[in-house]
């Protein structure tokens, strides 16, 4: 449905009299095209064609570019500019499974067999979002990314992700230290608790050590 814009068709044979793997010559009296012609767009027919495109983009496209590591990434990135990814590096599951289904009509998720269960802690939403070594089929990526509002050309130029705080080492924001704005944080944890102010500065500040960043 790239460059017509009509749907693609079964073409007819009957195997109960026909050998599945006998050779098949194309006939186009059986595939009736007067009839394509009066078909009516569905409901859905630009969310069909963006994906259709898409589709046509991934044939075209140089598959060493497209690591899973490397596509979990871009996604992150994405995600992280929708909001739907936590400070502690979460993805906000409920958030996006409830984003992810407006964005769609009713019945089209159901339609190409990619319906989600909430309650399901495998669907393929949630597998496509954890990095979990499981496959998802190619067409429920192309899902993702029409939700993500993307096609495979702009999604092969998203940075990585590098983590709520980008590529470090990171400026010491403490105004008290000797390094204050230098680049001498190399690494940040990013936990909940409860410490008093006086404490959390305890943590902070180490004369010995140097900087140590806690949340």
């Amino acid at each position: 449905m790239r460059s017509h814009y009509l749907r693609l068709r079964k073409y007819p044979i009957d195997l109960t009299t026909q050998s599945r793997i006998e050779f098949i010559r194309f006939d186009e009296k059986r595939m009736g095209y007067s009839t394509l012609q009066k078909v009516e767009s569905p409901y859905y027919f630009d969310i069909q064609v963006a994906l259709a495109r898409m589709a046509y983009q991934l044939f075209n496209v140089d598959m060493v570019a497209l690591s899973h590591e490397g596509v979990f990434k871009r996604y992150r990135l994405l995600l992280r500019a929708k909001n739907l990814i936590t400070t502690s590096n979460r993805v906000r599951q409920m958030e996006l499974f409830e984003a992810f289904q407006a964005k769609f009509p009713k019945g089209f998720l159901e339609t190409y067999k990619s319906g989600l269960n909430a309650e399901n802690e495998y669907n393929w939403l949630k597998v496509l979002t954890r990095n979990i070594k499981r496959h998802v089929h190619p067409f429920r990526h192309l899902l993702f990314l029409y939700f993500l509002d993307q096609d495979i050309e702009l999604f092969l130029q998203v940075e990585e992700d590098a983590g709520p705080f980008g590529k470090g080492p990171w400026p010491c924001l403490n105004k008290a230290a000797a390094h204050y704005k230098q680049l001498v944080i190399h690494h940040v944890n990013i936990t909940r608790d409860y410490l008093t102010l006086e404490k959390v500065f305890a943590h902070i500040l180490d004369k010995d050590k140097g900087l140590i960043a806690e949340n």
